[in-house]
C-alpha cells in the first residue's frame, strides 16, 4: 500500500467514526430520509488507473441504486464553478453513466461503502478534471447526492506543478484582562479540543507538507505562560506547535494584529516599531530559534502603512487579494507580484503574495469536509492545467477564527502529498522559486504591479493622548519599582496589546482603555500608602523661618519623592524643589526655608510626585506671618506721632474757641 493510500485509509477511518454519530433529531425520527455523503476520495488518479471513493449512507437505502455520471473535463475556473454552483449546476457532455445497485457496495465496519472506478474501462485516459455526479436514486427519482471531481494526472508529464502555499493564522483575542486574569473563552481555545489546540495538533501531525504559520506573538506567549500551570490541558498544544519549526515557516508579525491605516490616522505610527520588535522577540522565545522577519502578513494596508513596513525591512508581504485593486487580465495573476503606490514605478515596489479567496471558500461551509477538500484540490488542479508549462503558484489562508475539521485538513494534506500537479511550499519558497506574475503569465513580459484598494479608516481602540499618558505612567512605575517588577511587565504587555484590531468595537475600546488606566492605577494604589501633609497652617514670627513638612512611608519599600513648592507671596531662599527618600515605616520631616516681606496669610501649594513623575498628592499649606519689618515699624510710629500731634493741636484749638465764646457779653 502506498503512503498516499495508507493516509487515505486512516482518514477514512476517522471520517467514519465521526459520521456514524447520529444527531439527536435524526435518532428520534422513525424513518429518516436516505442520505449519501462523500467520506473520502483519491485526490488524483493516473490515466488508465483506478479512482476510489468512500461513501457514507444513512436512512432507508435498501433497494436504491447508485448513479454515477462522469462529464467531460473542465478547463477553467468559471467552468469548474458552474459544476458546483446553485441547484442547477452546468456540465459538459456526459462521458459515462453507471447505475449499479447500492447493495453491490456493502458497508465495511466503519459504515463506509468503497466504490472503485476503472478509468481504462471508462476510457478516461486524458489528463484533466472531470465532474462526477454521485446520486442515490429510487427509480428515476434522485433522493440524495453530490458533485465531486475526478482528477487525472500523468506522473510522467513534464508539466510544471503548481506551487501551493497554505497559510495558518494562529490568532486569539488578547488573553489577559484588566484584572490580570486570563479570559476563559481564550483559554478554551488553547485546550486540546479548542480551536487553536486542534490546529496545533494537526500541524504537529503533518510531518512532510510544508505550511506557513502566521501566529500572533501575544497568543503564543500567553499560551506558553498558561501552559506552565496546566502542562497537559494547555501544554500539549504548545509542545505540538514547537515541533513545526524544522519544516514549516513562521511569519514574524507585530505583537498583536494591527489595523495600520487606522492606527496611523490616529497619530499612532510611532507604535509600529516596538510592536514589530516585541513580536519577533516573543516568537523567537517561543520557538527557541531565530526568525527572518522580512516576510510578513500585515493585515489592512494603505500607502503610509506600506512605506512604514518597507522601512522596517518587511519586504515580502502576504495579503488578502481583496486588499489589492482588481486585476483585469485573461487569467488571475498567480504567484508573487509587485505592489506599489505608483503602478508605473517598479523601483518603488515591494513583493506581495495575495491569497486566493476562490480557494478559501472551501475552508469552511455547509458541505461535508471531505467534499470541500475534494473541491479545493480539484480547483487547484484546474489552475495547474491552465498553463502547465509556466511556473506558477497560489496561496490561501485559513480564516482568523477558523474552527478546523480534522477530516478536511487530513484530506487536503493527503491530496498535496506526492501530487504530480501540485507542490506544497512555504511563502518564502514561493517568493524565491516562483517568477513574478506577468499580465498574460508569459515569460519575458513585465511583472504585474498591483496597487492597494481603498480601506476603511476606523477609530483606533485608544486615543493618542490616552496612549502616551499610559506610556508616561509606565515610565513612572518603572522608575519606582524597576523594570523587572511584575507591574511593569504587565504595563509593557498592556501597551503592546491595546491597539489590537480585535478591539476596534465599543466593547473592545472599553477593555483597551481599562488596561491603560490600570497602568497608572497600579502606581496610585502603591503610592496611596505615602502620607503627605494636607491642609495646614504655619505661623511665622520673623521674616525668615523654616516650614516643617512631615511625610510618612507605610509602603514596603523606599520611595524617592520630589516636592515642588509654589507661592505668589513667599520666597524660597534655598529653592522651591526638594528630593528625598522615604524609608519604609518611618516619618521624614523636610524643613523648607521661606521668607516673607510683610505680615498676612499666604497660600503655599505643594506638589509631591515620585522621582519618575508619578503624582502622589497636591496640597496647600497656609503660611501666616505676624512679622512687621523695620520700615513698617518706622511708618507706624511716625503715623502715631503725627496723629498724637494732630490730636493735641486740635484739642487746644477747640479749647481756645470755647474760652473766646464765654467772654462775649450777652
Amino acid at each position: 500500500m502506498s503512503t498516499r493510500t495508507a493516509a487515505a485509509v486512516v482518514a477514512a477511518a476517522v471520517v467514519a467514526a465521526t459520521m456514524l454519530a447520529v444527531p439527536p433529531a435524526a435518532a428520534q425520527s422513525a424513518n429518516p430520509p436516505p442520505t449519501l455523503v462523500l467520506a473520502q476520495q483519491d485526490a488524483w488518479a493516473a490515466p488508465g488507473g483506478t479512482f476510489t471513493m468512500r461513501l457514507h449512507t444513512t436512512g432507508a437505502v435498501d433497494g436504491l441504486r447508485l448513479a454515477i455520471t462522469v462529464h467531460d473535463r473542465v478547463i477553467s475556473r468559471s467552468a469548474f464553478d458552474a459544476t458546483i454552483t446553485g441547484d442547477n449546476p452546468s456540465f459538459g457532455p456526459t462521458l459515462t453513466f453507471l447505475q449499479p445497485a447500492l447493495d453491490a457496495y456493502p458497508p465495511d465496519g466503519f459504515g463506509l461503502r468503497t466504490v472503485t472506478l476503472d478509468l481504462h474501462g471508462l476510457n478516461l485516459t486524458r489528463v484533466g478534471v472531470y465532474p462526477v455526479e454521485v446520486q442515490l436514486r429510487n427509480g428515476s427519482d434522485v433522493v440524495s447526492g453530490f458533485v465531486t471531481h475526478l482528477v487525472v494526472a500523468d506522473t510522467t508529464s513534464t508539466a510544471l506543478p503548481l506551487e501551493v502555499t497554505w497559510v495558518w493564522p494562529l490568532v486569539a483575542e488578547p488573553t489577559f484582562g484588566v484584572d490580570g486574569n486570563a479570559n476563559p473563552a481564550v483559554v478554551g481555545e488553547f485546550a486540546t479540543d479548542g480551536r487553536l489546540g486542534r490546529q496545533a495538533a494537526l500541524i504537529a501531525a503533518d510531518t512532510d507538507v510544508p505550511l506557513t504559520l502566521a501566529p500572533s506573538p501575544e497568543t503564543l506567549e500567553s499560551w506558553s505562560t498558561l501552559a506552565q500551570t496546566d502542562p497537559i490541558g494547555l501544554g500539549t498544544g504548545v509542545a505540538a506547535l514547537r515541533t513545526a519549526v524544522p519544516r514549516d515557516q513562521v511569519l514574524a508579525g507585530p505583537y498583536v494584529p494591527l489595523d495600520l491605516p487606522s492606527m496611523f490616522s490616529g497619530g499612532l505610527a510611532g507604535v509600529l516599531p516596538p510592536e514589530l520588535q516585541r513580536g519577533t522577540q516573543a516568537l523567537e522565545g517561543f520557538f527557541a530559534t531565530h526568525l527572518d522577519p522580512s516576510t510578513a502578513m500585515p493585515g489592512p494596508l494603505n500607502g503610509d502603512a506600506l512605506d512604514a513596513l518597507r522601512a522596517a525591512s518587511r519586504s515580502q508581504l502576504v495579503v488578502e487579494d481583496s486588499a489589492l485593486q482588481p486585476f483585469n487580465g485573461k487569467l488571475p495573476p498567480t504567484g508573487p507580484q509587485l505592489i506599489s503606490r505608483n503602478p508605473n514605478d517598479v523601483n518603488d515596489a515591494a513583493a506581495v503574495l495575495p491569497t486566493d479567496d476562490d480557494l478559501e471558500r472551501f475552508l469552511q461551509g455547509d458541505d461535508p469536509p471531505a467534499l470541500r477538500a475534494a473541491h479545493l484540490l480539484s480547483l487547484l488542479a484546474v489552475i495547474a492545467g491552465e498553463l502547465p508549462s509556466v511556473a506558477r503558484g497560489v496561496a490561501f489562508a485559513n480564516p482568523p477564527d477558523w474552527v478546523p475539521s480534522d477530516q478536511f485538513v487530513q484530506a487536503v494534506l493527503a491530496g498535496l502529498r506526492g501530487n504530480p500537479l501540485l507542490r506544497p511550499v512555504t511563502a518564502d519558497t514561493m517568493f524565491d522559486d516562483t517568477p513574478r506574475a506577468t499580465a498574460d503569465e508569459q515569460a519575458g513580459e513585465p511583472p504585474v504591479v498591483r496597487t492597494l484598494a481603498p480601506v476603511p479608516i476606523r477609530k483606533p481602540p485608544v486615543t493618542l493622548g490616552d496612549y502616551y499618558q499610559a506610556a508616561k505612567d509606565r515610565d513612572g512605575i518603572a522608575a519606582l519599582f524597576g523594570t523587572a517588577d511584575p507591574r511593569v511587565e504587565r504595563a509593557d504587555r498592556s501597551m503592546l496589546t491595546v491597539l489590537t484590531s480585535d478591539w476596534q468595537g465599543p466593547a473592545g475600546r472599553q477593555v483597551a482603555r481599562g488596561l491603560l488606566q490600570a497602568i497608572g492605577q497600579s502606581g496610585r494604589d502603591f503610592l496611596s500608602r505615602i502620607q503627605v501633609p494636607l491642609q495646614s497652617t504655619v505661623t511665622l514670627t520673623s521674616s525668615r523661618a523654616q516650614v516643617p513638612l512631615t511625610f510618612r512611608n507605610d509602603a514596603d519599600r523606599p520611595v524617592r519623592i520630589h516636592v515642588a513648592l509654589q507661592s505668589t507671596k513667599l520666597l524660597f531662599p534655598e529653592g522651591a524643589d526638594r528630593d528625598a527618600t522615604l524609608t519604609p515605616g518611618k516619618n521624614l520631616t523636610l524643613r523648607i526655608a521661606v521668607e516673607t516681606r510683610s505680615s498676612g496669610s499666604y497660600p503655599m501649594v505643594m506638589t509631591v510626585t515620585t522621582a519618575g513623575g508619578l503624582p502622589i498628592q497636591t496640597s496647600q499649606v497656609t503660611v501666616r506671618s505676624s512679622f512687621v519689618s523695620g520700615v513698617g515699624v518706622f511708618l507706624t510710629v511716625g503715623a502715631l506721632v503725627f496723629l498724637a500731634l494732630w490730636w493735641g493741636w486740635d484739642i487746644r484749638r477747640r479749647r481756645r474757641a470755647r474760652a473766646a465764646n464765654r467772654r462775649v457779653p450777652a
